[in-house]
Order: structure tokens, then C-alpha cells, then sequence
């Protein structure tokens, strides 16, 4: 009866990967440190990423042009780790998860630069990102990246919710129906609504003509 249920819960994500978009799962690029060629073993301080790759950009620029696997090296050279690194593939960030992990997939790379509409990365999806999504019950990039849940009541009525929270998320977990808009997160929203970055005391609420502040 476990297994079933695991599998069920992995059945229904799978099915979910084509309505989830690119930018609803990317580490965004605050979340990760990517390392100009050469790229040698004291440049990590002795840490592993916290993507679990080592991101190696352009010469003298900050665009990502390969991904090491730390986890899959069997032996750690000291210098010029860029020899081993796999190339990305761009996507755009409306693209659909489910179309990113076909092409990992099929062209057996494990890491994905998401760029905007001016051609510029805004962050990256990793094949672990992917699984995770996929076989976790409650997977979320709160909990990933910041090591926190998305959403906890902190009282009655009163929940705090991670800016990286998606729209999605919310509308499954209190089980509502939200505007539609462009953005996918809640930090995305309330930035699309004011116009500027929120400071405290900042509010919106969601109504049936679309979101507003309040």
C-alpha cells in the first residue's frame, strides 16, 4: 500500500510536469555561483555547491556555458576542473518542465540555463531539481534552497509564505481558484502589482477583476 501510494504520487507529478513552467522550478542565479575558466579546486573553499554542480561560465563574462557533477567524479583534480565539465542547454522561461527534462534526457545532460526574453540567464535547472519534483511528496524550491517550508501557519488565519513560493502551491494547498497573471511566484506578483520592490507593511489580496493592493 506505501509503494502504491508513492507511485501514485509520482504518476500525478509526472502528468504535472507539462503544465509547470521553467521559471516555477529555476534556481534563481542569487542561488548559485558559477566560476570563470581555469577553474581549480580551492575555488570552491573547500564546500560543495549548493546545487550540487560546479557552473562554469564564459571568459570573462557570467554566462553559463558548462556544468561539473561533483557527485559523479571519481577523483577530484586539483586544477582546471573545466575539462570536465558538460555543456547546458538554454531554454526559455516560459518552457514547459516536462519539455526541459525530454531534452536532458535525450541529449544526456543534467543542467539547464533559463534565460529571459533579452537572451540574459536568470537561473538554472538541474537534473536533481527534476527527480526531486518528480518523486518527492511535497517538493518545493523553499525547501531546497532556503531549507524552509513554503507555507506555515504561524496562527488562526495566518500563514507566512516564502517569496518563492508559487502561485501554484497556494491555490493547491488552500484549495482556491487566483487571478491569472504573469508571474508564477508570490514575490513575482506583488512586484507586478506595485511596481517596485515590497517593503513591510506592503499588502494585496486576490479578488474575482484580478489582484489588488491593499
Amino acid at each position: 500500500e506505501e509503494l502504491a501510494a508513492l507511485e501514485r504520487v509520482a504518476l500525478q507529478n509526472i502528468v504535472l510536469l507539462s503544465e509547470q513552467r521553467a521559471d516555477e522550478l529555476l534556481r534563481p542565479r542569487k542561488q548559485y555561483q558559477s566560476f570563470s575558466p581555469p577553474v581549480n579546486l580551492e575555488d570552491l573553499g573547500g564546500r560543495p555547491t549548493r546545487s550540487g554542480y560546479v557552473l562554469v561560465s564564459e571568459p570573462g563574462g557570467d554566462e553559463i556555458m558548462g556544468a561539473i557533477a561533483l557527485n559523479y567524479l571519481s577523483t577530484l583534480p586539483r586544477h582546471h576542473l573545466e575539462k570536465f565539465a558538460k555543456p547546458v542547454i538554454y531554454v526559455p522561461w516560459c518552457a514547459t518542465v516536462a519539455s526541459i527534462f525530454d531534452n536532458l534526457q535525450s541529449q544526456q545532460l543534467e543542467v539547464a540555463a533559463i534565460i529571459n526574453e533579452l537572451g540574459e540567464t536568470i537561473g538554472i535547472v538541474t537534473l536533481e531539481d527534476l527527480l526531486d519534483n518528480i518523486f518527492a511528496d511535497q517538493s518545493s524550491r523553499s525547501a531546497r534552497l532556503l531549507e524552509t517550508s513554503p507555507i506555515q501557519q504561524l496562527g488562526e488565519n495566518l500563514w507566512q509564505v516564502t517569496g518563492i513560493a508559487t502561485l501554484r502551491r497556494l491555490s493547491r494547498e488552500f484549495e482556491v481558484s487566483l487571478p491569472p497573471t504573469k508571474s508564477s511566484t508570490v514575490a513575482g506578483v506583488i512586484q507586478e502589482l506595485l511596481q517596485r520592490l515590497p517593503v513591510a507593511g506592503d499588502g494585496m489580496r486576490a479578488c474575482s477583476s484580478g489582484w489588488a493592493s491593499v
